[in-house]
């Protein structure tokens, strides 16, 4: 799913809320751009029956090329996006 099935699926459910293809397009995009925008200040973003992203820094470290299986590679320490689910959906996936 990309952001242009998002934007379909409110049409079809929501079809009153949107005048138009451009204003569910302009939600969507502010929806992502805010959490976006709250990840990249280092803040936490908590979605209800969905699940919680966290800012979470990686250190630097030493790991095998495995292309070659031999060449040693240093990854250098960076910032990364960690999903945690909600109970809820995991609930509802493993049914």
């Amino acid at each position: 799913m990309n952001r242009k099935d998002i934007v379909n699926i409110l049409l079809k459910k929501r079809p009153s809320d949107y005048k138009s293809r451009a204003a569910a397009e302009r939600t969507v995009k502010a929806v992502f751009d805010t959490i976006a925008e709250s990840l990249i200040n280092g803040d936490d973003v908590m979605i209800s029956n969905f699940g919680s992203f966290k800012k979470v820094h990686k250190e630097e470290r030493i790991v095998y090329n495995p292309r070659t299986l031999n060449e040693v590679i240093t990854v250098p320490a960076h910032d990364a996006i960690r999903l945690k689910t909600s109970k809820y959906l995991r609930e509802q996936m493993n049914r």
